[in-house]
């Protein structure tokens, strides 16, 4: 991935998780073993998603829309270019974490996944 092409992924990435600017967002970028697609609407990039791939295993997840594009499609349609890159690079099986309800998880089970567990996550306020 080329210098534009990173830009693209950490200005979609900011602006659909809408969090500032973390510290760690662009530390993925170029690391071995992820790679990052991009959606575009004409040549504007809306979507991202990233994958790690770690010997058998791939890992998908980190994925962004931005605002004004958001429930069109562009995620379920990263599932499939990302699930072939993790083969291409020699992934046996393919994993996610996701919300519950949320439109990752419909996107996944849409795709063939079903839930291996669920964990619940505690915080005191």
């Amino acid at each position: 991935m080329g210098p534009e092409a990173t830009a693209e992924v950490v200005a979609v990435g900011l602006a659909g998780f809408d969090v500032g600017e973390p510290d760690w967002w662009p530390a993925p970028l170029g690391a071995p073993g992820w790679s990052q697609v991009l959606a575009h609407d004409g040549a504007v990039p809306v979507a991202m998603g990233a994958l790690h791939v770690s010997g058998p295993v791939a890992w998908v997840g980190a994925a962004s829309t931005v605002p004004g594009h958001r429930r069109r499609g562009a995620q379920a349609g990263l599932l499939a270019p990302r699930f072939q890159l993790a083969a291409q690079c020699g992934a046996e099986q393919v994993v996610s974490k996701v919300d519950p309800g949320g439109g990752s998880e419909r996107n996944l089970r849409r795709a063939g996944f079903t839930p291996a567990y669920e964990v619940v996550q505690w915080r005191r306020r």
